[in-house]
């Protein structure tokens, strides 16, 4: 009988103890490592005989990749300087391409010429446009440290747009710039095409009218490893009357400057 009384109290404690409520163990949050999209800065001009070649690659990526794809035309230099028949001036004196090419530390020696990611990839920092397409390809599989996430809201009568901008960071990160720039598509205007015709009514993409930040970024403070910032009201501005406000975008991105200049990410986003 005693032997029996023993084994059902070690029952019952077994019982007991497995009727215990288990304290849930809750993992530090972890910001996911998100795909780092690919900014492609582009310099070109109306009168590049070539440019509207280059353009066509940056399209069909565009096509192909969507949203990872985050083009700029910069319209600069010789090349950017009006054709008799041009309407305007699409080269916006704003200050943009001087201040991607002092940050890269030269400028492209022939046009079309394009930068990927603010990063020498292969033997250049401008590869051929042949080279475009697979270098794109390659940077696409790469992660990104910090993810971002801008939202705007856009005053069509006064023409003011409010930029709010969110920073998720997967690692901790130094030497953080954000630099944010207005572009506008769907511009019909005059270019040499490379039969030598030009084209008065030419469809221009993603041409840098404004930086929206300061021209070379601006700086934000590190960011820690799992971080969320949230800066809203990053920046006002206001889209000029002569610029289509239907047909402006926004392009956004994250970089280092003082110790490289690489991208860590972009995006777009119409207005």
């Amino acid at each position: 009988m005693r032997i029996l009384n023993t084994t059902l109290f070690t029952i019952l404690l077994l019982f007991i103890s497995g009727c215990k409520e288990k304290p849930v163990v809750i993992p530090d949050f972890q910001v996911p490592k998100g795909e780092r999209n690919i900014l492609i800065e582009e310099f070109t001009g109306v009168q590049c005989v070539n440019c509207p070649n280059g353009a066509v690659i940056i399209e069909e990526m565009v096509a192909e990749f969507g949203d990872r794809i985050v083009p700029i035309s910069i319209h600069h230099g010789f090349f950017a300087k009006p054709l008799p028949e041009s309407k305007e001036d699409l080269n916006c004196h704003c200050g943009y391409g001087d201040a991607v090419t002092s940050l890269l530390g030269k400028g492209p020696i022939g046009y079309p010429a394009a930068v990927i990611n603010r990063a020498k990839l292969g033997s250049k920092l401008f590869p051929n446009k042949d080279e475009w397409k697979s270098l794109v390809l390659n940077e696409l599989k790469k992660t990104t440290p910090v993810n971002i996430f801008l939202k705007s809201e856009v005053d069509t009568i006064n023409r003011s747009v409010t930029l709010d901008v969110t920073l998720a960071g997967s690692e901790a990160v130094d030497d953080l710039f954000i630099t944010a720039v207005l572009l506008e598509s769907d511009i019909l205007d005059a270019q040499i095409l490379p039969t030598g015709k030009h084209d008065e009514n030419y469809n221009f993409q993603h041409v840098v009218r404004m930086p929206i930040t300061d021209p070379a970024g601006e700086e934000t403070p590190p960011l820690s490893k799992g971080e969320i910032r949230q800066l809203k009201g990053f920046k006002t501005f206001t889209i000029k009357d002569e610029w289509d406000i239907h047909h402006c975008s926004i392009a956004l991105f994250v970089h280092h400057k003082n110790t490289t200049s690489e991208v860590l990410q972009a995006l777009s986003q119409e207005l």
